[in-house]
């Protein structure tokens, strides 16, 4: 066992080791036995190295997982999920680490929609802007959950939706520099495809349950399902008003929304 003065530095040589055979976004068998052998020969705890695989192994894939929601949903193709599955099995992270990771960057912007909603002049804008956080968790997230899993979202659904299909305007800024450059929602584009991929379930794993408490859970599905009720208002002289749009399919996205809040 090494106990010299040198012994401080061990950590610190295997964590540049494990960001050498990262580099390309894969661990491989060979890498993996490397990486064993010097951890035997320098003497580091067991806990020193999770450490050092989630911090490393665990910021490559946090990149990953970024370009894929900023990829949008024209963007996410082939390729993306091909690169996300790599990085999800490749670095060799267990399925909670990546989902945690996953989670955390996906509830962030779910709660962007959440303050844009709170922030809306009237009930029929706030819907709207819950109506664009179903189409992320729809569109986005559940294919990279999926992608995590090594599982297909590509199955056709039962019955064609029935959602009619929504053009989603462009977003102002998040008042994040970090997300600023966020393209996921400006690129969503009506098309049967995607009309068809929100009549489905979305993903609930990653939700917003921990983030809200429960009273402010229930106010946000509280203003779509009165959306759902009277349809979308139009304000008209003399102060009064009228029923423009009154979907029936909405009720569908109010289940899809109370999988995200619950």
């Amino acid at each position: 066992m090494h106990r010299g003065t040198d012994a401080p530095l061990f950590p610190e040589i295997y964590r540049q080791k494990l960001q050498q055979c990262a580099a390309d976004g894969v661990l491989s068998d060979e890498d993996v036995k490397a990486l064993t052998r010097l951890r035997v020969m320098l003497c580091i705890p067991q806990h020193t190295i999770d450490a050092a695989h989630s911090d490393i192994c665990g910021s490559l894939f946090g990149k990953v997982v970024k370009d894929a929601i900023a990829s949008g949903v024209d963007g996410y193709d082939a390729d993306v999920k091909k690169a996300v599955r790599k990085a999800a099995h490749g670095l060799r992270l267990t399925r909670e680490s990546a989902m945690s990771i996953a989670g955390k960057a996906a509830r962030r912007i779910f709660l962007n929609f959440v303050k844009q909603a709170r922030m809306a002049e009237n009930r029929t804008e706030g819907a709207k802007a819950l109506r664009k956080l179903i189409a992320f968790n729809s569109l986005v997230v559940t294919e990279l959950v999926a992608d995590i899993k090594g599982e297909s979202s590509d199955t056709p659904p039962e019955e064609p939706s029935k959602v009619e299909d929504k053009k989603i305007e462009e977003e102002d800024e998040w008042g994040d520099e970090e997300w600023e450059s966020l393209e996921t929602l400006k690129k969503i584009r009506p098309s049967e495809e995607i009309a068809a991929k929100m009549g489905k379930p979305g993903q609930t794993e990653i939700n917003l349950k921990d983030d809200l408490s429960g009273r402010e859970r229930a106010d946000l599905y509280k203003t779509y399902l009165l959306y759902c009720l009277t349809g979308e208002v139009t304000r008209i002289p003399f102060g009064a008003q009228i029923t423009t749009k009154k979907d029936d399919s909405e009720y569908l996205l109010l289940n899809q929304l109370g999988g995200i809040l619950d």
